[in-house]
């Protein structure tokens, strides 16, 4: 039985270091920013982050669902030998996808001065919300043809769209629109290009793997055809939901405050938001290894896991949440002096990423079992966090708005951790988590306590936050890690040992 927890262990580390790599590889679209800040200036900057997060959030009616439904009944009947229904399945998504997305397509165009003018009150905005909008059908296709890849188990298609091609041709046409005096109208040209692009990407590696020719025999076969709808709708809407739930505030900046706030708003998200790969790390390799121990009704397999990466989560982002608060300014100024305004916004939604990390771990039991009450929490946490975005930033602008975003994950996560308890009798938290949260506070503070008696620039502001790292994890070895922590660096040093010696001889 130890030997199998140890096995899950490891299992749950070594997919969450692959998964954090790839998450690592997409955070690169942070590059876009700096240039779009350093050349575009802050507000225009802002115009395409609201173009960009609002038409983000709409394709998620035109998607449907469907990604998720492919990835999971498309692996379904590949590992029962079914061919013939993974390309049904396959087929129907872009029936029904592409008659969702033009629906979407067309409201888009039809509502966008209400959106644009009635809600941002930005005129701006309209014809880059209208250029956009022709890419719900592209984000369709893309997000078919990759989560069908992702089915047969091959990760490394979505890294090279998402992470490679797109961000790259973003970040080529917005250069070049910059220089032929392009302003909003060109970023809106270029991201829908780069869409486009990385569309045809996403569908020349498909055709690896799958037939493009079956797939089209199967576009209008209607058995199973209302299954599928079923099946994926009520995962639309809830991605729908939850993308809203991270937008939200964004969204009301941008309606409460100038658009060029709304930039250092969204750039302050952007820095903040390395944060979430420590979860998104997890997540994908924590869900199947839960998914087994709760067929097997294991709860003690359940628990150590449950308390293992809550811990670990927590490990990371105290590393990570420590450099930020040092070097927040310093790091926001790399996009433009404008930005660096938003410095108390970033720790302060770094807060609410860690929050959400550790705690919001506890939404995948959930998640397995209770879909409703997970779909409740959501949109009780929109309700809460709209409320309080209202009164907050007319009052403190965009502190107010992070504020916000804190105290409502930190009910939601809170409602979701005592749900757990309650429905499962598991609690994630151990004092070894205790002692990760003392050893950030006791390094953070001593970091700070130097660094305000000797800092005389920002860029030794971003040294300290670098000093603070080593000095995080010499706090926490002296207080003593777990056991699994124990092993894990055991390892390495006995990988790093037998390296070192191989290369002697």
């Amino acid at each position: 039985m130890a030997s199998e927890k140890q096995s899950d262990a490891r299992d749950i580390a070594k997919g969450a270091m692959i998964n954090f790599i790839g998450v690592i590889a997409r955070s690169s679209n942070i590059i876009l920013f700096i240039v779009l800040g350093r050349l575009y200036g802050v507000e225009i900057t802002g115009m395409y982050i609201l173009t960009r997060a609002s038409m983000d959030v709409i394709s998620k009616l035109g998607i449907l669902g469907l990604d998720r439904g492919i990835l999971t009944l498309a692996s379904r009947y590949h590992a029962e030998g079914k061919d013939e229904d993974v390309y049904r399945v396959i087929g129907q998504a872009f029936f029904i996808g592409g008659i969702a997305s033009l629906i979407v397509l067309a409201a888009v165009q039809f509502f966008a001065e209400a959106l644009t003018l009635g809600f941002f009150k930005n005129p701006n905005l309209l014809l880059p919300f209208r250029i956009v909008g022709f890419a719900i059908p592209v984000w369709m296709c893309s997000a078919i043809f990759l989560f069908s890849t992702r089915a047969m188990r091959i990760m490394h298609y979505e890294v090279i769209t998402k992470s490679l091609v797109e961000p790259l041709f973003m970040l080529a046409l917005a250069t070049a629109f910059y220089f032929l005096d392009g302003g909003i109208v060109g970023l809106s040209i270029a991201l829908l290009s780069s869409l486009s692009i990385g569309a045809i990407v996403s569908a020349k590696l498909f055709s690896r793997v799958f037939s493009l020719k079956r797939v089209g025999g199967y576009i209008f076969h209607k058995h199973q055809r209302g299954a599928l709808f079923r099946f994926s709708a009520p995962i639309g809407v809830y991605d729908l939901l939850n993308l809203l739930l991270q937008r939200m505030d964004l969204f009301l900046v941008g309606r409460l405050m100038p658009t060029a706030t709304a930039g250092v708003y969204g750039v302050a998200q952007e820095v903040a938001s390395p944060l979430k790969s420590a979860r998104q790390a997890f997540d994908p390799i924590f869900i199947p290894v839960v998914s087994a121990s709760y067929q097997l009704r294991d709860k003690s397999k359940m628990l150590l896991q449950y308390q293992n990466v809550t811990r670990w989560i927590l490990l990371i982002n105290a590393a990570l949440l420590g450099f930020m608060v040092l070097a927040a300014e310093p790091l926001l100024n790399i996009f433009g002096k404008s930005f660096g305004e938003g410095a108390t916004v970033t720790y302060i939604l770094a807060t609410a990423i860690v929050i959400n990390g550790v705690a919001g771990l506890a939404e995948l039991f959930i998640l397995i079992d209770k879909p409703l009450i997970n779909l409740a929490n959501t949109i009780g946490t929109i309700i809460i966090n709209g409320l309080l975005s209202l009164i907050l930033i007319p009052q403190y602008g965009i502190v107010g708005a992070a504020g916000a975003i804190v105290i409502s994950f930190a009910c939601m996560n809170t409602a979701r951790v005592l749900e757990v308890k309650w429905l499962y009798q598991l609690q994630p938290f151990t004092r070894f988590h205790a002692k990760g949260i003392i050893a950030f506070v006791t390094a953070l503070a001593a970091t700070l306590v130097i660094r305000d008696w000797l800092s005389t620039s920002l860029w030794i502001d971003m040294i300290f936050g670098f000093a603070y790292l080593p000095l995080y994890f010499i706090v926490l070895s002296m207080l003593g890690m777990a056991a699994e922590e124990k092993r894990a660096i055991q390892k390495l040093r006995s990988k790093l040992t037998f390296r070192k010696s191989h290369n002697i001889r």
